[in-house]
């Protein structure tokens, strides 16, 4: 019997260990630690259902991010514990799921009532996640976190005065977060950052509140406010550019804003307005958005569209802005808006082509499915897709499956 005792003691042992290391790099995959994730994604054409389909979960709530990434999708599962969970999907399939657990340091009541803001998938597989408190009266600082596969905790944990997050990509890719105010706050990416420490990048006075920023580099950015536009070039410093006099038609929360599509960067101080930018921010050329005939009923909203990005092919996105109930001028901008504002423009700069989509006609032609709410979705022209939420379920479809019209036909 002797020989056979560590015979069978080396194979309890071997056997010991492949469990420890099996449990240790595999996900757990769900809130319960169990390998099944909680939704189901299915055919709905020209896209599919997702849907949350786990009845054991206590949920709190359900939110959905816009796309932001080319085939991605993220959604924020909270429970009545602590516990949260983060599904990824890529390419209409379910890509794993993240749980979160609250982070030391960060209070309970925080924790529980936490809105996921922001996400964006890493090249590494890893996912950073930016939440803001609940309750908008809260003075608790966001939280932004990046979380990897299988690991116990958390890559890195930030907390500060951010309300947005943008990320750079290439090979050194960075995440900078910020708010209107205080300093932009750059963290590094990579797989191999542990326990990263932020750099702070201050404001200059030429930049008296931040409205929107736009990676270059991964140390540089562009940076747009009511001024005008500003460069932050790394170690050469920042340079300016002021904004154009005219303001166009005053319209309501207006906020300038940035894209990247192809090898154009685009700044849009103003409503109906669109300046092709350099790199460093210098002046390309001011572009008129053409294409809108002039019996077009229409038209007027040509001075109303406000940048909402740029697509894989460089065509640029507007929305349409909303005029200032307070600036009736000679137009009667009200009355114009009271008609509806639901509509979607996409502008190719090249071929100077103009098309436009109704959201109302959308809806007919593409029949979402009943769990889903109508409306004018948030829309990441660079992701490529979108989505339409509904409590328990999102329809997520392409982009160029929308029914877009040439204006000029």
């Amino acid at each position: 019997m002797r020989p056979i005792l560590p015979v069978g003691l080396g194979v309890i042992l071997l056997l010991a260990g492949g469990l420890y290391l099996g449990m240790r790099h595999q996900p757990s995959g769900s809130l319960l630690d169990e390998p099944a994730n909680p939704f189901a994604v299915e055919p709905a054409q020209p896209g599919w259902r997702v849907k949350f389909v786990d009845s054991q979960i206590p949920l709190r709530a359900l939110k959905w991010l816009p796309p932001r990434q080319a085939g991605i999708l993220l959604a924020q599962v909270q429970t009545q514990s602590d516990r949260q969970q983060v599904a990824v999907f890529r390419d209409g399939a379910s890509a794993g799921s993240f749980p979160v657990t609250r982070p030391q340091g960060v209070s309970e009541g925080f924790w529980r009532f936490a809105q996921l803001q922001d996400g964006w998938l890493a090249p590494d597989g890893a996912v950073v996640l930016l939440y803001r408190a609940g309750d908008a009266a809260s003075s608790e600082p966001a939280l932004a976190m990046a979380l990897e596969a299988g690991a116990p905790e958390a890559r890195w944990v930030h907390r500060g005065a951010y309300e947005r997050m943008a990320v750079s990509g290439g090979p050194e890719p960075a995440v900078f977060l910020f708010g209107p105010k205080g300093p932009v706050q750059r963290l590094p990416l990579a797989g191999t950052a542990r326990r990263p420490v932020a750099k702070d990048i201050e404001l200059p006075p030429e930049v008296p509140e931040l409205e929107d920023l736009l990676p270059t580099g991964p140390w540089t950015f562009l940076a747009s406010s009511r001024n005008g536009l500003s460069a932050y070039l790394g170690t050469k410093g920042w340079t300016h550019f002021p904004a154009p006099e005219d303001r166009g038609v005053p319209c309501a929360g207006w906020r300038s804003a940035l894209a990247h599509g192809g090898k154009r960067y685009w700044w849009q101080p103003a409503p109906g307005k669109i300046v092709q930018v350099a790199q460093d921010g210098t002046l390309v050329a001011d572009r008129d958005v053409t294409g809108f005939a002039p019996e077009d009923a229409l038209a007027r909203d040509a001075k109303l569209l406000r940048l909402l990005g740029a697509d894989a092919s460089g065509r640029l996105w507007f929305g349409l802005a909303t005029p200032a109930p307070q600036e009736a001028g000679l137009e009667d901008w009200p009355a114009y808006a009271a008609q509806g504002l639901g509509r979607v423009y996409r502008w190719n700069p090249d071929k100077e082509t103009l098309e436009r989509l109704l959201w109302s006609q959308a809806w007919a032609s593409l029949n979402p499915p009943p769990e889903v709410a109508l409306g004018a979705p948030v829309l990441h022209p660079g992701a490529g897709t979108m989505l339409l939420a509904g409590s328990r379920a999102g329809w997520w479809l392409p982009l160029e499956s929308l029914p877009f019209r040439n204006c000029a036909s």
